[in-house]
C-alpha cells in the first residue's frame, strides 16, 4: 500500500491522500491473525513505526533487518509517535504527502502519538 501510494503521489504532486488505519486482525473466528507474539498494541505499534524508519521485523522478537523508509511520505506532525497533532495542515504544506487522519486499535481506541485531534460534529472526538 505504501508504495502504491507513493507511486501516486510522485505521479501527482499537487494532491494529498488523508489515511486513516485500524488494526483488523482480532484473532477471532473469520478474522484474520496477527503472526504469534506480534497481536499487542505495542507490537502493532512497533510494527507500523517499523515502516516509518525502514526497518523489516523477522519474526524473531526484536531481531529486524533494514527496508525502506517510508517516513518522509507523511506530513510528520501526523506521525510523530509522541503526540497529535492539534494543528490542521494548509494544503500548500500536505501536498505530495500523506496525512494521517487517525490510528486505531482493533477495540477502536486511538494510538496515541498519531493522526490530528479531530473534534466530531457529533460531540465526540478523535483524541487520545
Amino acid at each position: 500500500m505504501l508504495k502504491t501510494t507513493h507511486d501516486f503521489l510522485s505521479d501527482h504532486p499537487g494532491e494529498t491522500v488523508l489515511m486513516n488505519l485500524k488494526a483488523e486482525c482480532t484473532g477471532s473466528t473469520f478474522s484474520c491473525e496477527d503472526a504469534d507474539g506480534f497481536g499487542t498494541d505495542e507490537w502493532r505499534k512497533k510494527i507500523f513505526d517499523s515502516y516509518l524508519d525502514g526497518r523489516s521485523y523477522t519474526g524473531d522478537g526484536e531481531e529486524n533487518t533494514p527496508s525502506k523508509a517510508w517516513r518522509n511520505l507523511f506530513w510528520r506532525p501526523s506521525v510523530t509517535g509522541e503526540s497529535q497533532s492539534s494543528r490542521v495542515p494548509t494544503l500548500g504544506e500536505v501536498r505530495g504527502k500523506v496525512v494521517l487522519l487517525g490510528y486505531r486499535n482493533t477495540g477502536g481506541g486511538i494510538f496515541g502519538g498519531y493522526g490530528l485531534k479531530q473534534p466530531y460534529p457529533s460531540g465526540g472526538s478523535n483524541e487520545e
